[in-house]
């Protein structure tokens, strides 16, 4: 995951985070072999199995790109799915880290961005002291 304050026409897109290892990187009818129900976060089954998912957005003033050899697209946010239930945005990997490196960004780049609930769904441990 890249993460820029970069602003541009490319092409928007909003990766799903799978808990789970699938051979193939490409374009998929996600539609075709999931149904994704909304409520509180997300619910849907893949291959028999039920899970949960959450949007986790990159923050204001950031973009996040996929780049690949056919193009650019980016993302606004992105969703996490855990596997039989919810994501923990204070333990998950991809959730904190989308908040450090910001967080990061914005002292090294002197940007005020907050931290916390902002940027998933849920509630989560992450929070950036104020001066």
């Amino acid at each position: 995951m890249v993460l820029s304050t970069a602003e541009g026409g490319e092409t928007e897109c909003t990766p799903e985070l799978m808990p789970f290892h699938i051979e193939y990187d490409g374009p998929a009818p996600i539609s075709t072999y999931m149904e994704v129900k909304e409520g509180e976060g997300y619910q849907t089954t893949f291959r028999g199995r039920e899970m949960h998912g959450t949007m986790v957005r990159v923050g204001p003033g950031y973009t996040g790109l996929v780049v690949k050899e056919g193009g650019v697209r980016v993302f606004g946010g992105m969703r996490v799915w855990g596997s039989d239930r919810a994501v923990d945005g204070g333990r998950d990997e991809y959730v904190r880290s989308v908040g450090e490196w910001t967080g990061l960004a914005d002292q090294v780049g002197g940007g005020v961005v907050g931290r916390g609930s902002e940027h998933t769904d849920q509630p989560t441990q992450m929070h950036r002291e104020e001066a």
